[in-house]
């Protein structure tokens, strides 16, 4: 119920001050720097949920399927392979606490020989890929440029950080009488924050770079659990003292139907939410549509940096954008190169800046069409660009083969023309 934040968007349209309980919802399954295990899109990282799963089967006493649950959400999700360590680390040292040697020392090897194909394949392509120069650049853009809300204490830490920290401690307290549990929470809990101030004190980026703090994307939500476990049992054994019988079983029933009543209600209003969510048609009448039902094989786009869901919407090859960024160091500086020239063309404030920079740009790659704002019409007559159409937000055009070199007083009198012709509507026009 508490992952539901969809749910406080569907209620709030009839109770806004419901809109304020997702921040607490958030505040009690969510990790800090901005790192979650669920999210309302499929990613990688969202295979950190077998992690919970891999800690329920551990202490079912299923610990070869534990490991192998671990295991795969590293394979998915390389990012969590030093998390996967953490916990793996805490279940052996659970097991030596509970002097299990023989099970400590196997799954030990099972771990090693299981992580071992995935730990070669991040050493070859992207340890070893690099010179130590090109690393450490690469690791400045990433840390500073590309991702500080994950990567720097400085930008994430924040009042709602000691909160949830105060959650995974009360969540710990609250596991003392399992002590397999306990263990492996005060252990993971502990390993997190010693690495979170030595990288606080070092400042190395490299550290940065692995987000030592991300396992609390998982040690959160299962404090939070067990707090509300906590609190049903507190429940439960207040309600059992009740004196009068008949008051219990009414109680008893009445509650049994709420919860049976709100778990359909759930069920139901979310598999609608996902039909409905899937046939919605978000870029009706935008330029995404029009790209995407006018795409040819040849086609490449130039976007703003921040129209992240272009790509995906359409369906076309653009030049680069802020969100698809590579993890190889030398791609992350080519990466970074292309955001520069992007940066430039955009912010070109005169015709020949906006011509050289779509000149460094083609030196990479043939761009056949652009994406400007309404608002910079400026850019397609600087660079010759025949407008094809425009939405409310921007207009997509097509470029010349080559790159010009020069604006002429014609192309000025055009543009003049395509400015009255492609002002902002109330609805999208199709040119």
């Amino acid at each position: 119920m508490i992952h539901a934040t969809w749910l406080i968007t569907l209620l709030s349209k009839y109770l806004p001050a419901l809109s304020h309980l997702k921040g607490v919802m958030k505040l009690g399954t969510t990790g800090v720097a901005a790192q979650s295990l669920l999210s309302g899109y499929l990613q990688p990282s969202v295979f950190g949920v077998l992690l919970l799963a891999s800690l329920a089967l551990f202490l079912q006493k299923r610990v070869y399927l534990a490991i192998l649950l671990a295991v795969i959400s590293a394979t998915f999700h390389t990012s969590l392979m030093l998390h996967v360590g953490i916990l793996i680390g805490a279940y052996i040292l659970a097991l030596v606490m509970e002097k299990e040697f023989g099970t400590a020392v196997k799954i030990g090897l099972l771990t090693l020989v299981l992580l071992s194909p995935i730990a070669f394949y991040i050493l070859k392509n992207f340890i070893f890929s690099d010179s130590p120069e090109v690393h450490s650049t690469a690791h400045i853009i990433n840390v500073t440029i590309r991702q500080p809300h994950h990567t720097l204490i400085a930008m994430w830490f924040s009042i709602k950080s000691c909160l949830k920290l105060a959650i995974v401690v009360l969540g710990i307290v609250l596991s003392r009488r399992c002590r397999p549990l306990f263990f492996v929470l005060l252990v993971c809990t502990l390993t997190v924050v010693l690495l979170t101030l030595l990288q606080w004190i070092t400042g190395s980026l490299s550290l940065a770079i692995l987000f030592p703090w991300r396992s609390s994307a998982w040690l959160v939500p299962l404090s939070t659990g067990l707090v509300l476990f906590h609190f049903v049992v507190w429940f439960e054994n207040t309600l059992n003292r009740l004196q009068s019988h008949s008051l219990h079983r009414i109680v008893s029933y009445n509650l049994t139907l709420l919860s049976c009543g709100g778990l359909i209600l759930l069920g139901t209003l979310g598999i609608a939410q996902t039909f409905s969510t899937t046939r919605k048609e978000y870029n009706r009448g935008t330029v995404e549509e029009y790209v995407r039902e006018h795409a040819k094989p040849n086609h490449v786009y130039l976007i703003p940096i921040e129209r992240e869901q272009f790509r995906l919407a359409t369906g076309v090859p653009v030049f680069v954008d802020w969100k698809v960024f590579p993890f190889r160091s030398s791609e992350t500086l080519a990466w970074y190169d292309r955001i520069q020239k992007v940066n430039a063309l955009y912010g070109a404030k005169t015709q020949a800046e906006a011509i050289e920079a779509l000149r460094a740009i083609h030196k990479i790659a043939p761009i056949t069409h652009i994406v400007v704002p309404t608002d910079r019409t400026d850019l397609i007559t600087a660079l010759h660009a025949k407008p094809l159409f425009q939405d409310r937000q921007y207009i997509v055009a097509q470029l010349e083969s080559g790159v010009p070199t020069s604006i002429t007083p014609a192309s000025l009198v055009q543009d003049s023309r395509q400015r009255s012709r492609l002002a902002p509507a109330p609805s999208p026009v199709h040119q």
